[in-house]
């Protein structure tokens, strides 16, 4: 059987033949999958409050939106210790989904008119409904709840005649730590209105 020789330039050819059809192979996926990225999904590189949502539907960003806030963590603390903790679902918050889904869809819109190639990390504040169910939380901060930590009431300092000592008694201004459930309601909803302006979706929240 007779050889074929093939000579170095000629195997360089075939080489650099084989690597560009691979190169342009890779090239076409890549393409391919960043056009259908974008065109069923919010796109690339996308945050919505820090959170990352890119790859994702507008539904499925929706859902994890409404997920990472409702799950949120809020600790109570006295004296630097947590006493209780629920999240802001159990407490009678929850992030509207519906309205979510409305905002992401504009934001869609937006981003399919300014389409990159090589797009930069864009963090975006939409807009955003939280529906608040009252009951649940006053239900949830009652002081009966607390009750894991001795509680006691509050003294005013005052003058007190003791019969049988026949004389008068100072008695000093002592600090209790009972609950007001009407002004823990009401401290608890400063705070997280507070919280949700600066940062909406990432962290535990101590009150």
């Amino acid at each position: 059987m007779k050889k074929i020789n093939i000579s170095r330039k000629t195997r360089n050819i075939l080489l650099g033949l084989c690597i560009c059809t691979a190169v342009l192979m890779i090239g076409a996926g890549l393409l391919k999958y960043i056009h259908t990225i974008d065109i069923h999904t919010l796109g690339r590189r996308v945050y919505v409050y820090g959170l990352k949502v890119s790859g994702l539907t507008e539904q499925e960003a929706a859902r994890k939106i409404a997920d990472t806030f409702n799950n949120r963590k809020i600790s109570f603390q006295e004296e630097r210790k947590e006493i209780k903790s629920v999240s802001l679902k159990e407490l009678g918050y929850t992030l509207d989904e519906n309205f979510l889904k409305v905002q992401l869809k504009t934001l869609k819109q937006q981003r399919d008119q300014e389409r990159e190639l090589f797009p930069p990390r864009r963090d975006y504040r939409i807009l955003y409904r939280i529906n608040r169910e009252e009951s649940r939380e006053k239900e949830v901060l009652n002081s009966d709840n607390f009750n894991n930590v001795e509680r006691m009431a509050s003294v005013d300092a005052a003058i007190r005649y003791d019969e049988e000592k026949m004389a008068f008694i100072l008695i000093k201004d002592v600090q209790g730590n009972q609950i007001d459930n009407v002004k823990l309601q009401k401290y608890t909803d400063q705070i997280l209105e507070k919280e949700f302006k600066e940062n909406l979706l990432n962290g535990e929240v101590k009150i």
